[in-house]
């Protein structure tokens, strides 16, 4: 009895197998037969075309493509889907058109022998540019240099990375530099870097939402602030005495001063150590410099001797001089109430 040959192919391919027999009559028979081996997966890859921002997230439509390969039977059936469920529909592109923040594709392909393989590719989508609001304090039109307003940026999907903030005169035209700030809210106001420092006046912040994907909103400017942080200028006083139809007399003492922020003083305080005076402050009314106080006695003192006078403008910033002055009081002969 005579032995067949043995072994096997050990790579995938096609293969022919000869069989020639021998009778002990001498007759021989010959077949030969065709067989094709795979002994291997097929293979896929899923490619991603887009825009791509920063820290790998796409800011635009999304075109996936899926790639086959097979070295054995062929590819027989493929998908492309977001299912973990292998599936073959023979569909080999899909497209990512609203954002995620995070979504994986699937890749399923199978050759003609049956064997199977897979793929995948995780991808993250934003296209939406940040919303950017500002909270403002009520008093903006009387600045002094304690306020700020606050920035709030937000952003749905990728979340937020920075704000850009800048101070400017105008309301229609953008600034050309912007200062950078991590987070999702600022308060800005007259110190630090991008505040208003000595800009004095009516000043308007402007700022832009930066999100993880790189998304720029469009810079808006905030309602405009009376910004004014120096108190006025205090220049000099003027004195002038009334008789009073009740007795004794009103002495109004008025103080000279100029501001140079929003403009004009809005209070005025003096402190008179003159007998028969009050020794504590007066002030006048809100607005005005005029500082009346009434006294009693049948004398009118003048020279007065004024210890400390008081100016503060609308914003409420204050000039103060406690220097001492002997200030001349004219004499009205008018009777006042």
């Amino acid at each position: 009895t005579d032995t067949a040959p043995t072994g096997k192919p050990t790579t995938s391919g096609t293969y022919y197998l000869h069989v020639c027999s021998i009778d002990r009559a001498g007759n021989i028979t010959k077949t030969s037969s065709m067989y094709r081996l795979d002994i291997n997966n097929p293979t896929c890859s899923i490619t991603a075309n887009g825009t791509v921002g920063t820290n790998s997230w796409y800011t635009s439509n999304v075109s996936l493509t899926l790639n086959t390969s097979d070295t054995g039977s062929g590819i027989d059936a493929y998908d492309l889907t977001t299912s973990s469920t292998a599936s073959y529909s023979n569909s080999g592109s899909a497209s990512r058109t609203s954002d995620t923040s995070g979504i994986t594709y699937y890749g399923y392909v199978r050759d003609a022998s049956g064997r199977t393989g897979s793929c995948s590719l995780a991808i993250k989508r934003d296209a939406t540019v940040p919303t950017v609001t500002y909270t403002v304090p009520s008093d903006r039109l009387t600045w002094k240099n304690i306020h700020c307003i606050t920035v709030n940026a937000s952003d749905a999907t990728s979340g937020i990375s920075a704000i850009n903030h800048a101070w400017s005169a105008s309301n229609s035209a953008m600034p050309g530099t912007f200062y950078t700030t991590s987070g999702t809210s600022k308060c800005t106001g007259s110190s630090g870097a991008g505040g208003l420092g000595a800009n004095m006046g009516m000043r308007y912040l402007w700022a832009r939402g930066v999100d993880n994907a790189g998304n720029v909103s469009t810079a808006v400017a905030s309602s405009g602030v009376n910004y004014d942080y120096l108190g006025p200028t205090l220049s000099g006083q003027s004195c002038i005495s009334y008789p009073r139809s009740t007795g004794g007399f009103r002495y109004e003492i008025t103080l000279t001063a100029s501001d140079t922020g929003m403009g004009y003083p809005g209070l005025a305080c003096v402190t008179v150590n003159t007998s028969p005076f009050p020794t504590t402050s007066q002030c006048s009314p809100s607005g005005s410099r005029v500082v009346t106080i009434n006294i009693t006695g049948t004398t009118r003192p003048s020279p007065i001797s004024i210890t400390r006078r008081e100016v503060r403008d609308v914003g409420g910033a204050t000039t103060v001089n406690t220097t001492t002055v002997s200030q001349s009081c004219t004499a009205s002969t008018q009777p006042v109430n």
